[in-house]
């Protein structure tokens, strides 16, 4: 057996051991306290939802109750989402 397997094989159970814990971690952490929650109710009120989708992402209004930082803010996001055009225009023009 040569160095280089070995050092594959010590990384690859490294790597294996590593990956236990994360999954075993985050079947504590989210699995256990999801299965704690309530059911939520309906899903309704579609036109409601709609318009709070149009007033708090699309025109952002939360943000002004901070005029400065939520005027820039909404420069940011919207200038963000203009270049974002203008920068993916080539993936759909192929």
């Amino acid at each position: 057996m040569t160095y280089e397997m070995v050092k594959s094989a010590l990384v690859l159970l490294a790597l294996l051991v590593a990956m236990g814990l994360f999954i075993w971690r985050i079947y504590q952490l989210l699995w256990v306290n999801l299965r704690r929650g309530q059911p939520s109710g309906k899903f309704g009120h579609w036109w409601e939802r709609i318009k709070g989708v149009l007033q708090y992402v699309g025109a952002q209004f939360r943000l002004f109750r901070l005029l400065v930082p939520g005027t820039a803010h909404f420069f940011i996001f919207w200038g963000f989402l203009i270049l974002s055009l203008t920068i993916f225009k080539p993936l759909w023009r192929a």
